[in-house]
C-alpha cells in the first residue's frame, strides 16, 4: 500500500508540475514564450544550442516556408495527376461560413500558422536547427475516398507514387483504432528530390469526426480549461471517434516509422 501511495504521489506530482507555465521574454526573437515546467531544462538546453548555431525563429519559419513553396508545385501536380484516375480527390469543395474553397488552398501552412508550430516544437525542447529539417506539415495534402473504396485507394496511391520515385517514410494508421480519437490514416512521404510533405487518406465521416475533435482538442488544451473540462473534453472526442463506421480490410495498412 505504501508504494502504492508513493506512486499515486509521484503521479500528482508530475500532473502538478505539467501544469506550471513560465513565461520568458526571448531577447534574441524579441517575442514572449510560454513554456511548461517539465519541457524547462529540455527548452534551455534548445535555446543555448540554436544562439551557438545562430538560428533564430523567424529565420526558421522563412526557411521552412521557402523550402515548402519551391517543392509543393510539383508535388502538387504529380498528386492530381495521380489521384484523377483514382477513386479519391485531393481538391474537394471545403465551405467555411458562406465561402467555398478547395481542400488544395490549404496545401501550404502559412507564415503565422508556421511560425506558431516552429514556437510550439522550440519550447517543448527542440533546437531550431533540428525543427528546420523534421517539421513535415509545411505542405500537406488530404485524400478523401469512400469507405468501400479507402484499402484500395492508399495502396493504389502509395504504388503509383513509388513508381515516381516518392518514398513513404512513415504511416500511421488509427482509421482501424476506436481506441483514439484521431481517426484516419496519417504518412509522410519524400519526394524524389528529398522534401518531405504530409498526405492524409480519410472518409467523409471520418474527415468530419476529425473536424468536429480538433474543435474540442483546441478548447481542451487552452491552459484557462479545468482539468474536469479537459477529462469530459477527451471524453467526448473519443465517443465521436466510436462512431466511425468500420472500413473493409483497412487493418492490412501497416504502420512504420523510418524516421527515427
Amino acid at each position: 500500500q505504501k508504494r502504492l501511495d508513493f506512486v499515486k504521489e509521484q503521479e500528482i506530482k508530475k500532473e502538478e508540475k505539467s501544469n506550471i507555465k513560465i513565461q520568458k521574454y526571448d531577447e534574441v526573437n524579441k517575442t514572449w514564450l510560454t513554456i511548461d515546467l517539465e519541457n524547462y531544462d529540455k527548452f534551455k538546453y534548445a535555446y543555448q544550442k540554436s544562439l551557438k548555431g545562430g538560428y533564430r525563429i523567424d529565420t526558421t519559419t522563412k526557411k521552412l516556408l521557402d523550402d515548402a513553396i519551391k517543392n509543393e508545385p510539383q508535388i502538387t501536380k504529380d498528386l492530381l495527376d495521380l489521384i484523377s484516375k483514382t477513386n479519391g480527390e485531393i481538391d474537394y469543395e471545403v465551405k467555411i461560413g458562406d465561402k467555398t474553397l478547395t481542400a488544395l488552398d490549404f496545401r501550404l501552412k502559412k507564415y503565422d500558422s508556421l511560425k506558431r508550430k516552429v514556437i510550439s516544437e522550440f519550447v517543448e525542447g527542440k533546437p531550431l536547427d533540428f525543427i528546420e529539417t523534421h517539421l513535415y506539415d509545411s505542405v500537406r495534402y488530404t485524400d478523401l475516398v469512400d469507405d468501400v473504396f479507402f484499402t484500395n485507394e492508399y495502396f493504389e496511391v502509395k504504388s503509383q507514387l513509388e513508381n515516381l520515385g516518392y518514398k513513404f517514410v512513415r504511416v500511421r494508421n488509427t482509421i482501424w483504432d476506436n481506441s483514439k480519437t484521431y481517426r484516419g490514416i496519417n504518412v509522410v512521404i519524400e519526394n524524389p528530390a528529398g522534401y518531405k510533405f504530409e498526405l492524409q487518406f480519410h472518409t467523409p465521416q471520418s474527415l468530419e469526426i476529425k473536424d468536429k475533435n480538433h474543435v474540442l482538442y483546441e478548447m481542451a488544451r487552452q491552459d484557462t480549461t479545468s482539468l474536469e473540462e479537459k477529462i469530459r473534453l477527451n471524453k467526448q472526442m473519443l465517443i465521436n471517434s466510436q462512431e466511425l463506421n468500420h472500413i473493409t480490410d483497412c487493418e492490412t495498412i501497416e504502420s512504420f516509422d523510418y524516421l527515427k
